[in-house]
């Protein structure tokens, strides 16, 4: 389990979800996914069924708004390990504000002796909204790829856009933790083009850890033109992508970034 020397600071606002005229909701059902691996690859069933998971929200998406919402993620396996690559998420005018797995299943590929694929069908609403900035950007200095247990995670930000900035980590499918704001650091608002250095001050600091060999974290950016509070430290990945959905596209710019931490 990952730990960070910094508690939460509970903020008493509420974030309600406020959409556009433009804006419209949508159920859309029955939606398969899938996400084939071969049985040399070192990838869980669990990871498996949340890519296939993952396959099916993105045709969800282009069902409502006809874009495609591009994977942010890259894995490959091989005798030392896994290995990934971060690929920042281009935002679209749909985005899924909650579904409900009905089925999965597997199957043998009979044409590949040594390929499974994972299925699942999903029930999605999602939001088919406006566009986003195209000038509301961010320059991230400072995140490596790769981290030895108990290191200090540090970075600097500028944004395009005047913006309050929200940090989290996914540790795994399930799992999210807020790192940024917390009870060491307020949010306040960033200064556009002003280049911004976190931890904010020398009583903060980020530590990275993990028991396992090696654990690959999800940094998630999220800034937005207005204070939106998110008040969890502790919480799911759900939660987290569903507050970041909540918020209208032309206000808030998202990018992601994997990590690896390797055990001391």
């Amino acid at each position: 389990m990952k730990r960070f020397i910094c508690i939460s600071l509970l903020i008493g606002y509420f974030l309600t979800p406020v959409f556009a005229e433009r804006e419209k909701v949508v159920h859309v059902n029955g939606v398969q996914g899938e996400y084939a691996i071969t049985t040399d690859m070192d990838i869980s069933p669990k990871a498996a069924y949340q890519k296939a998971i993952e396959d099916a929200l993105r045709k969800a998406v282009e069902k409502v708004s006809k874009k495609t919402m591009k994977a942010w993620d890259m894995t490959e396996s091989g005798a030392e390990g896994e290995s990934f690559t971060s690929v920042n998420m281009i935002q679209v005018d749909g985005e899924i504000l909650d579904y409900e797995e009905k089925k999965r299943w597997s199957e043998k590929n009979p044409a590949r002796e040594k390929e499974i694929v994972f299925y699942c069908i999903i029930d999605a609403v999602v939001k088919d909204g406006i566009e986003p900035d195209p000038d509301f950007g961010v320059t991230i200095k400072g995140v490596r790829g790769s981290y030895q247990a108990e290191e200090e995670l540090t970075f600097s930000i500028i944004s395009s856009r005047d913006a309050y900035l929200k940090v989290f980590i996914f540790e795994n499918e399930e799992l999210g933790y807020r790192l940024y704001p917390n009870d060491k650091e307020q949010a306040f608002k960033m200064n556009a083009n002003q280049e911004y250095q976190y931890p904010t001050n020398k009583r903060a600091f980020y530590e990275l850890y993990t028991d396992k060999e090696i654990e690959t974290d999800r940094l998630v950016f999220v800034l937005t033109k207005t204070e939106c509070p998110f008040m969890e430290e502790t919480t799911s990945r759900r939660q987290i992508e569903q507050w970041i959905a909540n918020i209208k596209n032309d206000q808030k710019f998202v990018t992601y970034k994997s990590i690896n931490i390797l055990k001391r």
